[in-house]
């Protein structure tokens, strides 16, 4: 299925995009006009399902988008369709977990948690149809309100469509508040605000606490008094006449009571910057961390203390292999550019990847670059040492981890989504290219090669 990829204008100017906001309010939110209603078995040369396992000559059942069996003796069920990928390296969607593409950035500062980052998604960006064509097919859309200070709010997941020669939209929203973004910086105001923030989220769950406590005894006292049991008043025998028969006693309908309607319990009411992080401190969803130098993860442990949140971090500074060890220790998620860098103040070369794997962190990648630079960027930091049984899945199971979708995406196994990236040699050869990409059991991306065939 041949496809281009070059439509003649996807970028628009800012006032562009405010003037045309109310069009583009209903944007794309999902995949049901392509959604697959058949069964795959498709056999491949070579799998790297992304959980370090590797199947030579295996296959990948697949039902209606979702994965439903890998391994080497997979039958086609009746009336499944088959793909030969016997000429292919098939590995999971690449998954970016710190996209600003379909955003304007707007650098901020303080709480501004009630961000969405679906709020303000715009899906017609060129950069998409880029990222497909490179193997991504997973993207964590961050808030607008990004910046290194603060607090930017929830990440959403978005899917590059593919194109089908119109001018149409590049990418869909999938999923919404993810994940919450903020940044952790080593000096007074970051900390104050993350203190005063986590303590208002204390004070809102103790009132929380409370009502319910008190609207409990309520509901208990209310249902005791309603099982008591009524006295009943002895009955006055009537007198009878002689010979005269027993008058029966007309029933006398008792006229109705209004039923009452079932109390329903009333949280009190928190705005909504507290709510959000609420949401985070009891574990509806992770946090990423930013964070650009050793000493922001100490003021980040003297904040948080022994709260147990689920948070992965993105570091960005050269000496954060000061406390590689502390991640380690915390078997923490690290988001890390993979590159090798040279130590603070020296021409010594350090794999920082490698140094923060060997710590006992788990590391993912980010991309820092073009897409086309991503997988030769990793390739260069497992020839220096990153363990390659480990790279696929810090570019696709690592970082939807970090973003807690890995039971949905990330890696080649039952129960995910097809989203399945063709290569036609080792991803990390540099002569390997991407021939085709599947997106929930439909195929997105063929490349003007494969076409051809």
């Amino acid at each position: 299925m041949a496809m281009s990829f070059r439509p003649s204008s996807r970028r628009a100017s800012a006032s562009s995009r405010a003037a045309l906001a109310a069009l583009f309010a209903a944007a794309p939110t999902g995949f049901a006009a392509e959604r697959p209603d058949d069964v795959w078995v498709i056999r491949c040369g070579r799998i790297e399902t992304g959980t370090g396992e590797v199947i030579e000559r295996g296959a990948i059942l697949v039902e209606h988008g979702v994965i439903k069996a890998v391994g080497l003796d997979i039958e086609a069920p009746l009336g499944a369709r088959e793909i030969d990928a016997r000429r292919f390296t098939v590995v999971p969607g690449f998954v970016h977990p710190t996209s600003g593409i379909g955003q304007d950035r707007q650098r901020s500062s303080g709480n501004q948690a009630e961000q969405r980052a679906h709020t303000s998604f715009y899906p017609y960006y060129e950069a998409f149809h880029d990222a497909l064509e490179q193997g991504f097919t997973t993207m964590a859309l961050q808030p607008a309100s990004q910046g290194w200070l603060g607090i930017a709010g929830l990440s959403a997941i978005v899917q590059p469509t593919g194109d089908d020669g119109k001018k149409s939209a590049g990418a869909a929203l999938l999923e919404q508040d993810v994940q919450l973004v903020f940044t952790m910086n080593s000096n007074q105001q970051d900390k104050d605000l993350l203190r005063k923030s986590l303590e208002k989220v204390d004070e809102a769950v103790a009132k929380y606490d409370e009502a319910l406590k008190k609207w409990e005894e309520k509901q208990k006292k209310a249902k005791e008094k309603k099982e008591e049991p009524k006295k009943e008043e002895p009955k006055k025998e009537e007198e009878k006449k002689e010979g005269e028969a027993p008058k029966e006693e007309a029933k006398k309908e008792e006229p109705k009571k209004d039923e009452k309607k079932e109390e329903v319990f009333e949280a009190p009411k928190v705005d909504d910057k507290t709510s959000t992080l609420w949401g985070w401190v009891k574990g509806s969803y992770p946090a990423l961390v930013r964070m650009n130098r050793a000493a922001d993860y100490l003021h980040w442990l003297e904040v948080v203390k022994e709260r147990k949140l689920r948070v992965a971090f993105e570091l960005e500074g050269a000496d954060t292999y000061l406390v590689a060890d502390r991640f380690g220790k915390a078997g923490a998620i690290v988001l890390l550019d993979p590159q090798v860098v040279t130590y603070p103040l020296t021409s010594e070369r350090l794999n920082l990847p490698a140094f923060f794997e060997r710590a006992g962190a788990t590391v993912g990648f980010v991309p820092s670059r073009r897409f086309e630079e991503h997988r030769h960027r990793v390739a260069q930091v497992v020839k220096a040492g990153f363990p390659r049984e480990k790279a696929i899945a810090a570019m696709t199971a690592i970082p939807a981890a970090s973003l807690g979708i890995d039971d949905r995406y990330g890696s080649i196994q039952p129960g995910r989504f097809a989203d399945l990236v063709f290569f036609d040699g080792d991803p990390f050869e540099v002569g390997s290219q991407v021939r085709k990409v599947m997106i929930r059991g439909t195929m997105k991306f063929e490349s003007e090669k494969e076409a051809q065939r």
